[in-house]
């Protein structure tokens, strides 16, 4: 199993990383966003492992955590989170939203991804993430912001 481990600590990335090689993962180790999105075009993951500004996302079995603290979250709002994740910074139409968070022929309220940004938004500040999650009024679009990466 293949894992992508984005960390812009170099000694904790190499820390994570030696733990999962002993634990039988082939790791890629990257620092910053652009170099996850090269390694994700460049390789073929099964996981995911991302730092971002505390809020830590493990992909294979799901745990979210807020500063080592784990949040409970249901499953179409951690789809929502590793979504906003994986483009942080870019703005996510509401179509691309409800296409990842509803299956083929679901039926989806009008409010239905404002709810769930709504939601998620809240416990992240709940658990004390700076993690911010914007909405483009009358663009039916999110972004998430406070990363590492974004200026």
């Amino acid at each position: 199993m293949r894992l992508l481990v984005v960390e812009d600590t170099a000694r904790l990335a190499e820390f994570v990383a030696k733990i999962l090689r002993q634990k039988g993962f082939a790791v890629d180790l990257v620092g910053l966003a652009k170099d996850a999105e090269a390694a994700l075009a460049a390789h073929r993951h099964d996981g995911i492992l991302l730092d971002f500004a505390p809020v830590v996302l493990a992909t294979i079995n799901s745990p979210v955590e807020v500063d080592g603290h784990r949040l409970p979250m249901g499953h179409r709002e951690l789809a929502l989170l590793e979504l906003l994740l994986r483009r942080a910074g870019q703005i996510v139409k509401k179509a691309t939203i409800e296409e990842r968070l509803y299956g083929f022929g679901e039926e989806v309220e009008s409010n239905a991804a404002e709810a769930h940004i709504s939601r998620l938004r809240k416990k992240l500040a709940a658990a004390g993430s700076h993690a911010k999650i914007h909405t483009v009024r009358g663009v039916r679009t999110a972004r998430l912001s406070h990363s590492p990466w974004i200026g």
